[in-house]
């Protein structure tokens, strides 16, 4: 869970620290961090749900040597209208 001095930290980093004379106002301001916060918010919520879907899984390479399968043309012919039915 993304904790709001977290959040708040993060926005503020996101919206340079050292640019405090380019705010028109107090409303312009707070529009761009409540900006940035959304933005924030939706980044994490996006980057939990790559990890519960398997985004931290390990990657297994392809190795077409292992897979190699002796089979006539007519065997495979036979497994696929098998799989067909």
């Amino acid at each position: 869970t993304l904790q709001a001095t977290a959040l708040v930290h993060e926005a503020w980093l996101r919206l340079g620290a050292d640019a405090q004379g380019r705010w028109q106002n107090r409303r312009h301001f707070f529009g761009a961090a409540a900006e940035a916060m959304r933005r924030i918010l939706v980044d994490h919520a996006r980057k939990r749900q790559t990890e519960k879907r398997g985004g931290g899984a390990a990657k297994i390479e392809w190795v077409d040597s292992v897979l190699q399968v002796e089979s006539t043309p007519a065997q495979l012919l036979a497994v696929h209208e098998a799989l067909e039915e």
